[in-house]
């Protein structure tokens, strides 16, 4: 039982831990995006 307990625990660490990345790889492309986006406005 207690087995069953720690691997939900894992698991939803696990989830945890896959969701910020996927925040974070967003974050980033958001972050470069915006970075082309100015230096095409400066650029016209």
């Amino acid at each position: 039982q207690s087995l069953e307990i720690c691997f939900e625990r894992c698991k939803i660490s696990f989830t945890l831990l896959v969701f910020q990345a996927l925040e974070q790889t967003k974050r980033m492309k958001y972050v470069q995006t915006m970075c082309i986006a100015r230096r095409i406005n400066k650029s016209v």
